[in-house]
C-alpha cells in the first residue's frame, strides 16, 4: 500500500491539473482548487466513517 500512494498521488494532480486546464479556455483553474473540491467531500467522508475520540 505505501507503496502504490505516491503512484495514486502522482496520477491524482495529473488529473487534477488537466482537468483544470480544460475546464476553462481562457485560464487555467489552479491544482488545489480541484483537489480540494475532489478533497473536501473524501476529508468529511473519513471523519464520519471513522470514530475519532473526542477531546
Amino acid at each position: 500500500m505505501m507503496l502504490l500512494a505516491p503512484a495514486v498521488g502522482a496520477l491524482f494532480l495529473l488529473t487534477a491539473d488537466v482537468i483544470g486546464r480544460l475546464l476553462s479556455a481562457t485560464t487555467e483553474i489552479n491544482v488545489g482548487i480541484i483537489t480540494a473540491l475532489v478533497g473536501a467531500p473524501v476529508l468529511v467522508f473519513l471523519a464520519r466513517k471513522t470514530k475519532v475520540a473526542q477531546i
